[in-house]
């Protein structure tokens, strides 16, 4: 027998993929947009010189330079024509559009689609795949822990009351409770971001306890300062080295 679906039910499912965070530049707003590597779209909302604005923090121009592609005049150009048809600006290599107050939503979802629409060039470079570093992470995790132990996407909380999605979480044998958060760490970016998450969490009286893992991309250039800053909050674990980890974890 099917089930009937309810709109409600829709709303809340669409609304559990919105994220929204203040941060030192404005409200930081995470949308159910992904760029071709399985990243989601976040746009950032400020106030600038009496007006506000929506930009994407060149999210999807560093898209594009972390997968080895310059942005060359020609791409420039290019991109400076899809954002013209979204009626945004390119400048230095963000994406933003300027609105009313009473605009900040409509305005919020059309630069997300905009820097989408630039990650997208990455499907033009046909000669090179992308590849979901996160989603080949987490398979292999899941692998490892088994279903039972398992989680993605569970909800914990830092020192400050902040609510963090965390990428896998690994129970206890009994499963009643955690012993490991893991997070797939591909580049600057998504060091930066987990770095911040870490932190709050490391300083919560309730979850900081769990041992934190950070598996990073050994595969990318790294910037020794942004290894350093995870290791601070966390395990930094080599991509290639998870298994002999997750195995210490699982046996601890």
């Amino acid at each position: 027998m099917m089930i009937e679906i309810e709109p409600e039910a829709i709303r809340h499912a669409l609304m559990s993929l919105i994220d929204i965070k203040r941060t030192n530049a404005g409200c930081e707003v995470q949308l159910p947009l992904f760029y071709p590597n399985g990243d989601s779209v976040t746009v950032t909302v400020a106030a600038e010189r009496g007006e506000y604005i929506v930009h994407d923090a060149g999210s999807g121009a560093m898209l594009l330079n972390s997968h080895g592609i310059n942005v060359s005049k020609n791409l420039a150009a290019k991109v400076a024509r899809l954002a013209a048809h979204y009626g945004c600006e390119f400048v230095s290599g963000r994406l933003s559009k300027r609105c009313s107050y009473e605009d900040i939503g409509v305005c919020a979802a059309i630069v997300a689609n905009a820097s989408r629409a630039v990650g997208d060039q990455l499907l033009d470079r046909k000669e090179q795949p992308v590849v979901d570093f996160r989603k080949e992470v987490l398979h292999r995790i899941e692998g490892m822990v088994g279903a039972r132990r398992y989680r993605e996407n569970e909800e914990v909380y830092g020192e400050s009351g902040y609510p963090y999605r965390v990428s896998a979480m690994v129970l206890s044998t009994d499963e009643s409770h955690p012993v490991g958060l893991i997070e797939p760490i591909k580049d600057h970016d998504s060091a930066t971001k987990k770095f911040r998450e870490f932190w709050d969490i490391s300083r919560s009286e309730k979850f900081g306890v769990i041992q934190r893992i950070s598996l990073y991309n050994d595969q990318h250039p790294w910037n020794r300062s942004d290894l350093i800053l995870l290791q601070e909050v966390s395990n930094l674990v080599r991509a290639e080295d998870a298994e002999t980890r997750i195995a210490e974890l699982l046996a601890g």
